[in-house]
């Protein structure tokens, strides 16, 4: 009886209680300051948050008085970098990664000075797709996870979105030519 007790245990703790998936409040991209928040649940005992520069291989820092669901930070700290938390229960979890990147909160906003043929991706950060702006249909298009690992292969659809909904949170790299051009876009998948 104490054996299948664990396991149901184990069981619910692990089906209930998994990884802290995190999300960049859309809001966050128009002011001075900006929130992060779970979005998996809240069915933790604890939580600490933990940062670390964009292009450091140094290990994540854990952030002062950061112990609650959500995370309000200001972009003149935070700015260029990297965000996660810790959820701990029965089972402990590190949540998904955000890359804090103010100047390309906003990327899919137009900019008037630029080419008008040059390609552009929007919405960044996306959820369930991405767009690009001044692309033919059918063009060839690669996305790459932060690692390198190519996660899709596709020509460019007649409907003009491409569907990223099943991919994990976090950054992504995206590829595609243009008139014997290459254009490399970096996006962040929530």
């Amino acid at each position: 009886m104490k054996v299948q007790l664990f396991i149901l245990t184990f069981f619910f703790n692990f089906t209930c209680f998994g990884q802290c998936v995190i999300e960049l409040n859309p809001d966050s991209c128009s002011g001075s300051t900006g929130l992060i928040e779970i979005t998996s649940g809240e069915f933790y005992d604890g939580y600490q948050w933990y940062s670390k520069p964009i292009n450091s291989t140094s290990p994540f820092q854990p952030i002062l008085n950061a112990t609650s669901p959500s995370f309000n930070f200001d972009w003149a700290t935070y700015d260029q970098s990297i965000i996660k938390v810790f959820c701990f229960y029965t089972i402990s979890y590190f949540s998904t990664e955000v890359v804090l990147d103010f100047a390309n909160c906003n990327l899919g906003t137009t900019n008037f000075e630029s080419d008008i043929s040059e390609v552009k991706l929007y919405p960044n950060p996306a959820k369930d797709y991405v767009e690009l702006k001044n692309l033919e249909i059918g063009n060839q298009i690669e996305i790459f996870n932060s690692v390198g690992q190519k996660v899709l292969d596709l020509s460019y659809p007649t409907n003009g979105k491409i569907d990223i909904s099943n991919l994990f949170p976090g950054v992504y790299f995206l590829k595609t030519k243009k008139n014997n051009t290459f254009s490399n876009f970096k996006f962040i998948k929530t």
